[in-house]
């Protein structure tokens, strides 16, 4: 309706197609891309797309399949490139997608451990729970666990350091804190030194 109403010089104008463009759309449909038919042709690539629906040709590339070996079970599977590439972790199933973000490690590289609790299974992160364990007690709000050189997946008590709340990267050990307070006098709220 709106394009009848409109002047004959405001219209888009019509594409024409030579006789030669449409054997050159036939000849690489299916090796090039839409877009690369369109630059060669000086056309835009929905022209060429449209174009392509009317010669009732498939310009869609041949995917290429890429095997993989499952993460959870070790089962060989193949899929097409694209879905590959998107994922960071392959899994075989949707069975073995969930195992596999239950326990394991994560995206981040923090591992995550299933543990039995009186309410049943729980999820909870690696790190943390080796540090509630050595401190026989839960975390307290706002303090954060910090991985040493060893990394995230690392979880050796050695490698984890509590610090104390603030900002995860700039706050402090505990035991940076205790040698900060030691330089303090204690009638300044500094602790003893034999502390």
């Amino acid at each position: 309706m709106q394009e009848q109403n409109l002047q004959k010089s405001e219209r888009k104008p019509r594409i024409i197609w030579l006789l030669s463009e449409d054997q050159f759309i036939q000849e690489n449909a299916g090796i090039k891309s839409a877009y690369q038919i369109g630059q060669i042709l000086g056309k835009g690539r929905y022209d060429v797309h449209r174009r392509a629906r009317h010669l009732k040709i498939s310009l869609r590339l041949p995917e290429t399949a890429v095997s993989f070996k499952c993460e959870v079970c070790g089962k060989n599977k193949k899929v097409r490139r694209a879905l590959y590439n998107r994922a960071k972790h392959h899994y075989c199933s949707h069975k073995c997608h969930s195992k596999g973000l239950r326990t394991g490690c994560l995206s981040e590289g923090y591992r995550r451990i299933k543990i039995d609790t009186p309410i049943g299974p729980v999820s909870i992160l690696e790190h943390r729970y080796v540090m509630e364990k050595l401190l026989g007690r839960k975390l307290l709000p706002g303090e954060t666990v910090h991985h040493g050189v060893g990394g995230r997946a690392d979880n050796r008590p050695e490698n984890l350091e509590l610090r104390a709340p603030g900002k995860h990267a700039k706050g402090w050990s505990i035991q940076e804190m205790k040698r900060y307070l030691e330089t303090i006098p204690e009638n300044m709220g500094g602790l003893k030194k034999n502390c």
